[in-house]
């Protein structure tokens, strides 16, 4: 009998998961795979073609579960008119044009037709209430707005409802939010120490970088996604490596071991990851990386296909609509994957560079355009034609500003680290803002579904023999 690969049926189960997310499959298909599986387990053991179906009956049959569940919760919201609800904060208020927003769990209704209402929903208000903190509890008085242009934003996310200027009472707060809380106030604290020692985009885009948050000057914004650059701005497994880098050799100049180093940076990546918001990308850069520190730990060997199947599992456990409608949930794990089967021989390719920390700055940034353009040709239907240029001037400078933005922050912006953080700062931001100025930066480009389909699974085909190679520890790939 051969030996019961975890692996095996992990990929079969994403495979079934991703077959559901854009063709729905039925129960009555779903049983019949099962059925199938069981009895070939039955008549032969030792066939891969049994855990097959059943991988690929459970991975449809998880989402068709988490659908129906959404879904019946998103009809009892669409019957209310009239409520009152007390829920707990559980995000940073974010500041918009038309106001504060917050994102609210629902923690019971006390006023509403249906006492099973769950989920969480949205209060758009007063900038007053941007004082709020993850772990108040409110009390929410109004009509829930529910729009069908949203749907499968609010099915993904969770949120099912918005709220537009109710009537809200503080009441107390729910302690179980206590780290979210205190990485708010962290969170606080150095965005208003960023604001007052460096001026805009620096702050933006340092903000972005550390923090986790959005970038608030809209032209900068439209700077970036001209020149393909959208991706720095956004904290992915890059900062986790920087910082990851940085603790490594800390650690190692105190003398401590390896496993006792990998412990203490799987702690700060934790930290890290929490502090930054704790979104999909960020665990998943957080899951890559970290899966590439318990080699020392474990007394393993690292395989970066294998770390990524893992990742991309845990996650779409938690929530498997993000394999269908989340965007950033896509691009990022192309572009780990990108990076894991093409960086070895594109450095080779890119041998004829005389330095090494562009040949492989080269390597990376290639890597992960071959890996992401054609879907965000797809979405944006915007085809960067200087994004190459621009990663490769940018990208090697990412390193210095994640250090020296570290440094700023620990140091409570002590005045020489200010001033040189902003120097390079105001250094990369020019820079971006000159690739975008180019009149042919970017394109308008509309790309079939058909073309994504031969492009993807003609890579797949190519890279089945990198995702299966073991190799020492490479997270610094992963970025």
């Amino acid at each position: 009998m051969v030996k019961f690969d975890p692996l095996h049926l992990t990929v079969c189960f994403l495979i079934g998961l991703a077959l559901a997310s854009f063709w729905l499959i039925d129960w009555l298909i779903i049983f019949l795979l099962i059925s199938l599986g069981l009895i070939i387990l039955i008549i032969d053991r030792r066939s891969s073609m049994a855990v097959f179906f059943i991988g690929l009956a459970l991975g449809a049959g998880y989402l068709n579960l988490q659908v129906e569940k959404r879904l019946a919760i998103q009809e009892r919201w669409q019957a209310e008119a009239e409520v009152v609800l007390v829920g707990t904060v559980v995000t940073r208020p974010e500041l918009r044009p038309t106001g504060a927003h917050l994102e609210v769990k629902l923690d019971w209704p006390v006023l509403a037709r249906s006492p099973e209402l769950r989920g969480h929903f949205t209060v758009f208000g007063d900038y007053a209430w941007a004082e709020f903190s993850p772990g108040q509890r409110l009390i929410v008085s109004g009509r829930p707005t529910i729009s069908e242009e949203f749907q499968n934003y609010r099915l993904k996310e969770g949120v099912y409802a918005t709220f537009f200027h109710p009537k809200v009472e503080l009441i107390g707060r729910n302690n179980n939010y206590f780290i979210p809380y205190l990485a708010s106030r962290v969170q606080d604290g150095a965005s208003s120490l960023i604001d007052q020692r460096l001026a805009e985009p620096s702050a933006s885009l340092l903000k972005a970088m550390l923090l986790g948050q959005r970038i608030s000057n809209s032209s900068f914004s439209n700077h970036l996604s001209r020149t393909g650059l959208n991706h720095i701005a956004v904290v992915s497994g890059m900062h986790l490596v920087v910082l990851a880098g940085i603790l490594r050799s800390l650690l190692k100049k105190l003398k401590f071991s390896q496993p006792g180093s990998a412990k203490l940076i799987l702690v700060a990546i934790l930290i890290f990851v929490l502090l930054t918001g704790g979104r999909p990308s960020i665990w998943r850069a957080g899951l890559m990386v970290g899966l590439g520190f318990l080699g020392p730990i474990l007394g393993r060997l690292y395989q970066p296909g294998r770390a990524i199947i893992w990742a991309a599992f845990f996650i779409l456990l938690a929530n498997p609509l993000l394999l269908r409608w989340d965007i950033g949930f896509q691009l990022s794990f192309l572009a780990a994957a990108g990076l894991i089967c093409w960086f070895d021989q594109l450095k080779k390719w890119l041998s004829w560079v005389p330095v090494t920390l562009l040949r492989e700055s080269l390597a990376v940034t290639l890597a992960a355009q071959l890996a992401t353009i054609p879907l965000s040709a797809y979405y944006f239907q915007q085809l960067s034609l200087v994004g190459p240029l621009a990663n490769i001037a940018v990208v090697i400078f990412l390193p210095l500003i994640f250090t020296l933005g570290l440094a700023f922050l620990l140091s409570a912006g002590f005045t020489p680290v200010a001033w040189l953080t902003g120097l390079v700062l105001a250094v990369i931001t020019q820079m971006i803002v000159f690739f975008s100025g180019w009149g042919w930066s970017a394109i308008v480009l509309t790309v079939p579904v058909w073309f994504l389909v031969i492009y993807y699974f003609a890579w797949f085909l190519a890279s089945l023999k990198n995702f299966q190679a073991t190799s020492a520890f490479h997270a610094e790939r992963l970025c």
